[in-house]
């Protein structure tokens, strides 16, 4: 019997993308089902060391406990060592609770699938019923979240009248997973299991027909009716329709609606679908813009096309082009928190405004930063999707000191830099502005109260540039914090360079100021 369960490990290839479990989630369920990955861990050999674990305590070789000591062995002699904040916690590898949610969540999906895959055999049996197995510290609400999965899928086929029962090919064993599979167990340690109904009862729960025999002839006599091809193509987001009215557009809506919306929104969940796309030239017109604004910023149609715009993902767009597709906004349905407790948002928006009201919280080191890793991918992934233009339009960044020798300092990291210079190692970005005045403003008034000046300056100046990220056109759509007039910040920073990209040191000038402190202008040239 374990046989199966460790064929569904074993066909299960490593990934080492290192991606937080939010972005894991936004993966196709399938391609997730053939991989075996853990957030955060982009080294292979642990990587199959966890998998070479759930496969022996899947084939009854290793109780938990005997794998959790193989496991710190193994990663000992990989040389892991967590960071000292993440130590013990959910993100130390070597932690207990780590290793049992990685452990138990592998194995129960690979027992999961084993028990669908023999359960789909027994057609005496065509149902499944959802029930605790074991008692929970923290159960959820299992009774709501199986309404609200129902709703989502129209009740098609699921018993009504309070059970948690339904057909075992119905869609609400997916839309009840928080891992998007059609088995146990459906979210993070979860309890619930499903054990099979006979036939008898789901004829009683209205699920099937009424009499076996009835059911047997119907199948017959379907097996020998030619095979006729639907009018719609759901997995191309077609419909067939030459001539549409306009009272029978909202009809044809209805029927292509509901799966176009799934294909378009899944790809806005990934950016392995950053160039999903869908011929739509042959359909009415009317049908093509009534599914551009059903989707909003989800899609965009141009040349015959209805494309997705991988919200999320790394299509590449200008900065104008991203800004026009934000300011679509996303349609109601698809921002609704679903049943598996998960949501939509436009989450490169939501970091790119995160970092314009404390973009401190972006920075690298563990004791300073303070957003999510997920947070953090999403404006990595902002920027790098951003398309830029090669100018020699001046822009301008200032930075003030209290003490000379930070001044100094700066100075000194740019000679043994053999004359270049790059934004801090813990930034994810620098910013800058195409006002002189206004970054001059910024290194007087940097961290001081209001009315005090730093005396030490800097005041970098880019003369040629092929890589700046024009930040205008964006800040014009996000919805920002209340910004002190006298001490300007990223508002005022239209342009930002990524962390890594490095600069000549073109010339360094010296200025007196008039309160006795001092300002350096650094000339650059992008390498």
């Amino acid at each position: 019997m374990p046989q199966y369960a460790t064929e569904h490990i074993n066909r299960r290839e490593i990934d080492t993308r290192a991606m937080t479990t939010a972005e894991w989630d936004m993966i196709d369920a399938q391609i997730r089902e053939r991989a075996f990955f853990m957030a955060g861990v982009e080294n292979a050999r642990i990587l199959q060391d966890f998998r070479n674990a759930a496969h022996a305590i899947a084939a009854g070789q290793l109780t938990t406990n005997e794998a959790r000591k193989r496991l710190r062995a193994a990663l000992r002699s990989a040389g892991y060592e967590p960071a000292d904040n993440e130590r013990g916690c959910i993100h130390d590898l070597s932690s207990r609770r780590r290793m049992e949610v990685t452990l138990q969540t592998n194995v129960d999906l690979a027992r999961g699938w084993q028990q669908r895959e023999q359960m789909k055999k027994d057609k005496s049996q065509p149902g499944l019923r959802l029930y605790r197995a074991q008692e929970a510290r923290q159960p959820r609400n299992w009774a709501d979240r199986w309404q609200q999965a129902a709703a989502a899928v129209d009740w098609e086929g699921v018993a009504k009248g309070g059970q948690m029962v339904a057909l075992i090919e119905s869609p609400i064993w997916v839309e009840l997973s928080r891992f998007g599979q059609p088995y146990p167990p459906f979210d993070f340690g979860s309890k619930m299991r499903v054990r099979a109904v006979p036939y008898e009862e789901c004829e009683k729960l209205g699920l099937v027909p009424g009499e076996k025999n009835d059911r047997l002839t119907v199948e017959a006599e379907e097996k020998k009716k030619p095979e006729e091809k639907a009018p719609e193509q759901a997995e191309e987001i077609e419909v067939a329709t030459p001539e549409l009215s306009a009272e029978r557009l909202e009809d044809a809506l209805a029927g292509i609606g509901t799966k176009a919306r799934r294909k378009l929104t899944e790809a806005a969940r990934t950016s392995l679908n950053d160039h999903l796309e869908a011929d739509v030239s042959h359909l009415d017109d009317k049908v093509v813009e009534a599914m551009r604004e059903q989707m909003g910023a989800l899609v965009e149609v141009r040349d015959g096309k209805i494309i997705s715009t991988d919200l999320n993902g790394t299509r590449p767009y200008t900065p104008q082009e991203l800004a026009d597709i934000w300011k679509k906004g996303l349609p109601e349905w698809v921002t609704k928190k679903q049943p598996n407790g998960r949501s939509f948002t436009n989450q490169q928006k939501e970091a790119l405004v995160e970092w314009v009201r404390t973009n401190d919280a972006f920075d690298k080191r563990p004791e300073k930063g303070t957003v999510s890793e997920t947070m953090r991918q999403s404006f990595r992934d902002f920027l790098q999707r951003l398309k830029s233009e090669e100018s020699t339009e001046p822009l301008y960044r200032g930075m003030g000191w209290d003490d000379i020798g930070e001044m100094e300092k700066m100075r000194d990291i740019c000679r043994r830099n053999e004359e270049t210079y790059s934004p801090a190692p813990w930034k994810e970005a620098d910013s800058f502005t195409s006002s002189e005045s206004m970054a001059k403003l910024y290194a007087e008034k940097q961290g001081k109260k209001r009315g005090e000046e730093k005396k030490y300056q800097a005041i970098l100046k880019v003369i040629g540039h092929h890589s700046a990220k024009d930040m205008r056109p964006l800040y014009e759509v996000i919805t920002t914090v209340q910004q002190d007039p006298v001490t300007p910040t990223h508002l005022e920073a239209e342009s930002f360079f990524i962390a890594g990209t490095r600069f000549e040191v073109v010339s360094v000038q010296r200025y007196d100021l008039p309160n006795g402190g001092k300002r350096d202008v650094y000339t650059l040239r992008e390498l």
